[in-house]
């Protein structure tokens, strides 16, 4: 699992996650799904209160995970702790366990603006 090569904080990553990225919303109101991936991460549980929208208005919202990655993560994606193999259901991840909602991303440059460390929120 090469990390993205324009992260200037690798050496923090030392986990595994599994993402899926968001791809549509179905028929039935669901986000659909790109096929799983592998990515690097180092994830902190931790319980944040966080501003979110929903249906115009600002409410608040507990974070279940900051977790920061090696690769730009689209928000509605889903982060698991772990790898492919731990993952019960890989075609469905609402399915699974732990398999947070991505809420906010985040994309902070080093002082050159070359490299990036990033950032998501679950």
């Amino acid at each position: 699992m090469p990390a993205a090569d324009d992260n200037f904080l690798p050496d923090l990553m030392n986990q595994t996650a599994v993402y899926w990225a968001p791809y549509d919303v179905g028929e039935d109101g669901r986000w659909t799904y790109d096929d799983p991936v592998e990515i690097v991460c180092m994830w902190q549980d931790t319980q944040e209160i966080y501003n979110a929208l929903a249906g115009g208005a600002v409410i608040q919202q507990v974070s279940n995970a900051n977790v920061m990655v090696d690769r730009d993560l689209l928000t509605n994606g889903r982060l698991f702790l772990g790898t492919l193999n731990d993952v019960d259901n890989p075609t469905d991840p609402a399915s699974n366990d732990r398999a947070w909602v991505i809420f906010r991303v985040q994309k902070f440059p080093d002082p050159d603006a070359l490299t990036f460390a990033r950032f998501v929120i679950l």
